[in-house]
């Protein structure tokens, strides 16, 4: 009989693991790192490791759009898909740029401090801009838009992640087809220079939303065969796209509330999970107490479990390995990459 494997997707861990004080330990936590196999991981940015989790090659280009309007249909029924979850989509995402002496540096992306009304206010003055260009807006979601071309990109645009804290200049494509991309970004710019809560954020010195980042564009890819049954547990849109496309089992991070499901379950588990905001110690907490429960499953159900983080590093554990006594616990800094 196949050994259940609970695959749990930690995006910024190493971030936690860099920001732990020396003095702060965490047994379980050690304890599984300690005597898992790991895989050093090299990619750049989280969503091509969700890619590689549902068994799809990571240097391609995720297709990051069509797999949001894909998740807003969560719950729904998506037993067939329209041609215009076939075609070539794209995000739109709202984004902070900062100049930075002789730069244009992205620093942040998202709401972050926006209310409620400011979102909403920020929210249609991009709307108006991009139908005004004749942009076939697909779908809204969370302050993501999503737009249908009728044909796809002769380019790739960054991805959120890669852009983030470089030069907007220097990743913007250099492709003829992108003059029009970057005239559209300027044109979002301009309105949003302009808009009510921008400018009573300007006043006030707070960080404003003053720009788009186009990315993530493609088409839906074909269903991978390299997935049996699996249930998935995530509120990140990439990996509730794919499992609706891979007919995976899929329910919120909700369902956790109360923990992992029960040990006696035969189903492969992967969960997309972030622990819940808080201080750096809280949510280290919750990444401990989550390793003693894996660390008890392992042992009693004779189950696998990894846990892997945004670059693709991975530690896998098994029955045979936690049986490693000699492998020394070590703090958790020491797995932050070397600069």
């Amino acid at each position: 009989m196949k050994a259940v494997r609970i695959t749990v997707l930690i995006e910024h861990l190493l971030s936690l693991f860099a920001a732990t004080p020396d003095d702060v330990r965490l047994p379980s936590l050690e304890t599984f790192l300690s005597r898992a196999r790991f895989t050093p991981g090299q990619l750049d940015d989280s969503d091509a490791v969700r890619y590689k989790l549902f068994g799809y090659d990571p240097s391609d280009s995720v297709p990051v759009a069509a797999l949001t309007r894909l998740a807003g249909r969560y719950g729904r029924e998506t037993s067939e898909l329209s041609l215009e979850d076939r075609s070539y989509l794209l995000r739109a995402d709202p984004v902070t740029l900062r100049p930075d002496l002789s730069r244009v540096v992205m620093t942040g992306f998202g709401y972050a401090d926006y209310e409620a009304q400011e979102q909403q206010e920020v929210g249609e003055t991009i709307r108006a801009v991009l139908l005004a260009e004749g942009m076939n807006i697909a779908s809204e979601q969370d302050g993501r838009w999503t737009i249908a071309l009728e044909r796809a990109l002769e380019f790739t645009f960054p991805s959120l992640q890669q852009a983030l804290g470089m030069d907007a200049a220097e990743v913007l494509p250099d492709h003829p087809q992108a003059r029009s991309w970057r005239r559209l970004m300027n044109e979002v710019q301009m309105a949003l220079y302009a808009c009510p809560v921008n400018q009573r954020r300007r006043e006030q010195g707070r960080q404003e939303i003053n720009s788009v980042w186009f990315w993530g564009g493609g088409g839906l890819p074909e269903p991978t065969t390299s997935l049996v049954e699996r249930a998935v547990y995530s509120d990140h849109p990439v990996s509730k796209g794919l499992a609706l496309l891979n007919s995976c089992r899929l329910d919120g991070l909700e369902k956790l509330a109360d923990g992992l499901p029960g040990g006696d379950q035969a189903t492969d588990l992967m969960i997309d999970w972030t622990p819940q905001q808080g201080d750096l110690l809280s949510q280290l907490r919750q990444v401990e107490s989550l390793a003693a429960v894996l660390l008890d499953r392992i042992s009693h159900n004779k189950m696998q479990a990894g846990i892997v983080v945004g670059n693709g590093s991975a530690w896998h554990v098994s029955r045979v390995s936690t049986l490693r006594f000699w492998q020394r616990k070590i703090p958790v800094r020491h797995w932050v990459p070397k600069e």
